[in-house]
């Protein structure tokens, strides 16, 4: 079984938790950097960081206008889309949901970052949670 963990909002007990357990490990700049234990604006240190305390999961480093990142065998970033931001609520839960169902389609982790941005791309220029999120029709 594949666990994917999203640890949002970000507490330190969850340090206590089985975290080397977690197949794909999905945070922001905040938890990335609770995880990591370490407070930085380089994006690289911060997922490496993580990545070396959880060497079997797949990391992925979401960093809003600035894209995000993969790192498992490779570090992968993708830039963010240029769209006029209306609403940022459901965003990372677009992202998380896109990105799994590209995987799960068999497209790579590049592929899929790149189809998991341009949905929460969509979604973040739309105002609301659910309504906003993208067709699989306007992503794919």
């Amino acid at each position: 079984m594949k666990i994917l963990f999203n640890p949002a909002p970000f507490d330190p007990s969850i340090l206590s938790l089985p975290v080397d357990k977690v197949s794909i490990l999905v945070v922001n700049e905040i938890e990335g950097q609770g995880l990591a234990g370490i407070k930085s604006d380089d994006y690289e240190k911060i997922i490496t960081a993580i990545k070396e305390k959880y060497p079997n999961s797949e990391i992925i480093l979401t960093v809003g206008e600035k894209g995000s990142y993969y790192l498992d065998k490779e570090l992968i970033h993708e830039e963010a889309l240029p769209v006029k931001v209306v609403d940022t609520t459901g965003a990372g839960d677009t992202f998380i949901g896109y990105f799994l169902a590209s995987r799960i389609k068999g497209l790579s982790a590049s592929e899929s970052l790149k189809k998991a941005t341009k949905a929460s791309s969509i979604a973040v220029s739309r105002s609301g949670a659910m309504k906003a999120i993208p067709t699989e029709k306007e992503v794919f």
